[in-house]
C-alpha cells in the first residue's frame, strides 16, 4: 500500500487517480451513523 501513495504524496501529485488518498470533509449538516463516523474517521487517518 505505501508504493500506491508515493505518486500521490508529491505536491504536484495528479489530481485523477489520488482521490482516495484525500481527507473525506463533512458539511454542519450532515447526519451519519457511529458506524459512517468511524469509518470517515479510520480513513482520515490513515
Amino acid at each position: 500500500m505505501a508504493m500506491m501513495t508515493v505518486g500521490c504524496a508529491t505536491i504536484d501529485a495528479p489530481v485523477a487517480g489520488c482521490e482516495w488518498v484525500r481527507p473525506i470533509i463533512l458539511d454542519e449538516d450532515d447526519s451519519l451513523t457511529t458506524g459512517t463516523k468511524r469509518v470517515v474517521l479510520a480513513h482520515n487517518e490513515s
